[in-house]
């Protein structure tokens, strides 16, 4: 039986629109303005969580964690901002410096394997970003394709999970996640991807194969980021964006998707996507 949409769906639907067209804005321009905006993501991300590692620590509020892992991933996100031959090596160095932090967690009384994979979890998918819209010429079309894959399975998801219901995916971790929701949204994410391919001259056949993948992995992130929130007793990772919540539960599913993206074009070429 079909479903109302609830007014909380035109909130997510608005907010979504600012969001996209600020992403769009900042890919457009790339350089320092895509980086920065790079860098404020990964910012706001490490702090929210903090606030989920918070919660594990059965504390309510932020620890000293929360300041470690925004300043580590701050270090790691304006590794980015560098360009030239000595990029890798900057990156290299960024790494170091993170770990140099994170080690002080380890050895100290805020919990350190946590914080470990928070870096890898939230900053390097973000220099994978960063790098991805390096890529010339194709930079800006094969960051657009996998912004276009990702959208896509989300708005489709949502729109046909809640319209067809259906069996749960994983009711423990994520209530409202359907199977019919999750078919929908990788099929939109095909299209999106052979669509997108289709009008920068890729190969739309290949790129839609590759968007199924990055389709699948942007909704085990989704998945993923459910199942921290779940066992830190939290609804959303913070009330930054209305209607989606925070940072990273608008970007969770990127976070998977941009190193399975990375690993076509590295296979395949930048060509075969766009």
């Amino acid at each position: 039986m079909a479903r109302e949409f609830d007014p909380a769906f035109y909130k997510r639907l608005s907010s979504g629109l600012v969001l996209i067209v600020l992403a769009l804005a900042g890919l457009w321009t790339g350089g320092w303005a895509f980086d920065l905006l790079v860098v404020a993501a990964v910012a706001c991300m490490a702090y929210e969580y903090g606030r989920i590692v918070a919660r594990l620590r059965g504390r309510t509020g932020l620890n000293e964690w929360a300041v470690l892992a925004t300043a580590g991933a701050m270090v790691l996100g304006l590794v980015g901002l560098y360009r030239g031959g000595l990029s890798e090596g900057l990156a290299l160095a960024g790494l170091v410096a993170l770990g140099t932090v994170f080690l002080r967690a380890l050895f100290g009384r805020t919990d350190g394997n946590r914080a470990g994979f928070g870096a890898l979890y939230i900053a390097v998918p973000c220099l994978v970003i960063i790098d991805l819209r390096l890529v010339e010429p194709q930079g800006f079309s094969i960051v657009l394709w996998m912004f276009a894959v990702i959208w896509t399975t989300d708005t489709m998801a949502y729109l046909v999970g809640r319209t067809l219901g259906g069996p749960k995916v994983a009711p423990s971790i994520s209530p409202g996640k359907t199977w019919s929701g999750c078919v929908g949204g990788a099929v939109g994410g095909v299209l999106a991807g052979a669509l997108v391919a289709l009008g920068t001259h890729g190969t739309p056949g290949i790129a839609a194969l590759a968007a199924l993948f990055v389709s699948v992995a942007g909704q085990a992130g989704d998945l993923f980021e459910s199942r921290l929130k779940r066992v830190a007793g939290l609804k959303d990772s913070g009330n930054l964006i209305p209607g989606h919540g925070g940072a990273l539960d608008r970007l969770d599913a990127v976070l998977f998707a941009a190193p399975v993206t990375a690993l076509f074009v590295h296979l395949l070429g930048p060509d075969v996507l766009t």
